[in-house]
């Protein structure tokens, strides 16, 4: 399996489910990229991407339909799904640990830099840490 990014394109003005299905089907249609072949969306939960009428999810399903073809299965995204899991699992007193600490380290430049060097120094996989 091979993963590239196909396109990126800017959206002006506003960013609707309408806008942003637009600018979906004008890049489906520059790269000649066949709607069969589409199998996954993977969105942030907002409602211009999840509305079941107006947002992304729900005109991309419509456009499946209309073309007799089988709606693309819904993925939310890595991290908000991380955040979700931490909600229904009752782990916030774990997670406010851990995003204390992570602001701690990112507020100050020369905590942040001591803290970069230290990853450096255990030839750590991650150079930095995230928010």
């Amino acid at each position: 399996m091979c993963e590239e990014l196909a396109a990126l394109q800017s959206l002006k003005g506003t960013t609707t489910g309408e806008d942003i299905f637009d600018k979906v089907c004008q890049t489906m249609q520059q790269l000649d990229l066949d709607w069969a072949k589409l199998a996954s969306i993977t969105t942030d939960g907002a409602p211009s991407m999840v509305g079941a009428s107006r947002g992304l999810i729900g005109r991309m399903n419509r456009e499946m339909e209309e073309r007799g073809l089988t709606a693309p299965l819904q993925v939310h995204c890595l991290i908000h799904q991380q955040a979700l899991c931490c909600k229904v699992l009752k782990w916030d007193s774990v997670m406010k640990v851990v995003v204390s600490c992570i602001n701690f380290i990112r507020a100050n430049g020369l905590k942040h830099s001591q803290f970069q060097q230290f990853l450096s120094e255990l030839e750590s996989a991650y150079g930095d840490v995230l928010y």
